[in-house]
């Protein structure tokens, strides 16, 4: 009987270098998805919890408030530049601002600096000046605006705002399909035209307010606040 040399010993069948690689291949599958969560769920955190307001004043006098993003160093120079998120599109035209360290004379975070989410024109950063009948508000108006009531005037707007597009699911919808089948239906015609007044008496409810809001250097903004999503 010929001898196996104790040197080329055979593997097992279940083991051998494809079953490790396949092994290790798993192995950094979950780790490159256990990354992905975690990436997923930090950036998810800032939505849920955002970071606080900076405020910071530069060298030439200007003033601006948002986020710190990232910072780098200058190219072609020595110091570090920093990215901030500053919103506010309506009045700047854009929302980023790179800003050279150097040149940051203070920062602070101040608490009544809040955010405001938008349908147009995306976030405003700034203060609250006034809320009150669209109307009737001044741009020239003292502050008088309270966190509270701004809360509690988007809670009505956001149940107004669930109960229009409810209504518009759950019975304009399947009306229409109803009048393309047969579109001499009275009964559906009626129905359809009772809920489309509906939906536009609770459009109409939803319209009618605003807030004045001010960004950090000072220039102000009347904000229909039916177009406005959520506060922090």
């Amino acid at each position: 009987m010929k001898r196996q040399s104790p040197g080329r010993r055979r593997l097992p069948r279940a083991e051998g270098p494809w079953a490790w690689l396949a092994a290790g291949s798993v192995a950094l599958s979950l780790l490159m998805l256990g990354a992905l969560l975690l990436l997923i769920v930090v950036r998810g955190l800032g939505h849920f919890w955002p970071a606080a307001i900076e405020q910071v004043e530069l060298a030439d006098g200007r003033v601006l408030a948002g986020y710190a993003v990232r910072e780098l160093p200058l190219e072609g120079a020595q110091g570090r530049e920093r990215l901030y998120f500053t919103a506010n599109r309506d009045l700047d035209g854009h929302v980023w601002h790179w800003l050279a360290v150097d040149e940051i004379v203070a920062s602070e975070r101040p608490e009544d600096l809040v955010v405001l989410e938008r349908q147009l024109h995306g976030d405003f950063i700034g203060r609250l000046v006034a809320l009150g009948d669209a109307d009737s508000m001044d741009l020239a108006a003292r502050p008088q605006a309270s966190w509270s009531q701004l809360q509690a005037r988007l809670a009505e707007l956001d149940s107004l705002r669930e109960e229009r597009d409810r209504l518009r699911q759950k019975q304009i919808q399947p009306l229409i399909r109803q009048l393309e089948v047969a579109p001499n239906e009275r009964e559906v015609q009626r129905a359809l035209t009772a809920a489309n007044a509906h939906a536009r008496g609770l459009q109409q409810a939803m319209q009618g307010h605003a807030v004045v809001i001010e960004s950090a250097d000072g220039r102000r903004l009347l904000q229909p606040l039916d177009e406005v999503l959520r506060a922090w």
